[in-house]
């Protein structure tokens, strides 16, 4: 079993089993009775299993999904691959300070509207780390190229391209479905978690093809993040045909 050592509390966790053979009714099973015991709570998880002892202690849930970063699902699957969603507006260009340190500029604003659709953080880009720390995962080789996020009920990911290249949407195939056999007590009653998933798909491509309500959102997203209290400064929006740009 692999379990990231490095880890972001903000993200979800990972876990992944690896094993010499077995059925995928089996896995089915492990993965549909643990999340009877964890209650079914709708948190975002990539894994393809879990640590039950967590599991009780946090009411987390189990959702099997992709081990490498979505934009690679075509190497796997040739008949599975994203859907891109461009953004009407691009986003603004950040001075710098804007930021405290460690918070990636470039695509700010892309995650945080995806954290606004319910979106938790997944995978961090490679690029994202500093060049003194090394970050290694035991079960994958290749390095994230793009930011990721999973949404909160597992039913789909995101990976933030940045610029015009907006974002790339896929479906989690994998998400297996838990309904309580018929005649059965339905002690812990579970969801579908893919049930609204479209509905998510089809408002967040309609926020991103609005340019109101794009623009509106950077100036609010902009306005909440903290100022630096050592010298004070204003900032102004300044939208363009093509795009937005902050500037002081």
């Amino acid at each position: 079993m692999h379990h990231d050592v490095i880890h972001n509390p903000a993200n979800a966790f990972h876990f992944q089993l690896e094993w010499m053979g077995t059925t995928a009714k089996c896995i089915q099973d492990m993965v549909r009775s643990w999340n009877r015991v964890s209650g079914g709570c709708r948190c975002g998880w990539q894994s393809l299993t879990g640590v039950l002892q967590a599991i009780e202690r946090s009411g987390l849930r189990i959702v099997e999904g992709y081990v490498d970063q979505i934009t690679s699902i075509r190497t796997k699957n040739v008949f599975q691959s994203c859907l891109p969603i461009t953004l009407a507006v691009l986003p603004p260009v950040l001075p710098p300070g804007t930021l405290p340190d460690g918070v990636r500029a470039d695509t700010y604003f892309e995650c945080a509207l995806l954290r606004k659709f319910e979106f938790i953080l997944d995978l961090e880009a490679s690029s994202a780390y500093s060049d003194k720390v090394d970050v290694v995962y035991s079960y994958r080789a290749s390095p994230v190229t793009y930011t990721q996020f999973v949404h909160r009920t597992g039913a789909a990911f995101v990976q933030v391209m940045g610029g015009r290249d907006g974002l790339r949407w896929l479906r989690n195939r994998l998400l297996q479905t838990e309904r309580s056999p018929p005649g059965t007590a339905a002690q812990y009653p579970l969801e579908e978690p893919g049930d609204d998933i479209e509905a998510t798909q089809e408002q967040l491509e309609a926020f991103c093809a609005d340019e109101e309500q794009l623009r509106a959102f950077y100036d609010e997203t902009f306005k909440s993040i903290p100022q630096p209290t050592a010298s004070p400064t204003s900032f102004t929006i300044a939208s363009g045909l093509n795009g937005s740009a902050i500037a002081e």
